[in-house]
C-alpha cells in the first residue's frame, strides 16, 4: 500500500512542478502549450504505466469480493 502512495505522490508531484512554472510564467505561451500537449498525452500515461509494473499486489482471492456486488435477495 506504501507503494502504490509513493507511485501517486510521484505523478501529483509532477503536475504540481508544472504548475507552479506555469503559474511563475517562466516559459513562452506557445513553448507552455507544447508542454502541456507532450505532457499529458505522451508522457504522464508512459509514467503511469512504468509505475504501475512496479507495484506488487497482494494475492488475495477476490472470488468473495466479487460476490459481496451481487444481490441475492
Amino acid at each position: 500500500m506504501i507503494e502504490l502512495l509513493k507511485i501517486i505522490a510521484g505523478v501529483f508531484g509532477y503536475i504540481t512542478i508544472g504548475y507552479i512554472i506555469n503559474k511563475i510564467n517562466i516559459f513562452p505561451k506557445k513553448l507552455t502549450e507544447y508542454f502541456d500537449l507532450l505532457c499529458f498525452n505522451v508522457l504522464l500515461p508512459a509514467a503511469l504505466i512504468c509505475y504501475f509494473w512496479q507495484v506488487t499486489f497482494p494475492s488475495i482471492n477476490s472470488f468473495g469480493l466479487m460476490l459481496s456486488f451481487l444481490d441475492l435477495e
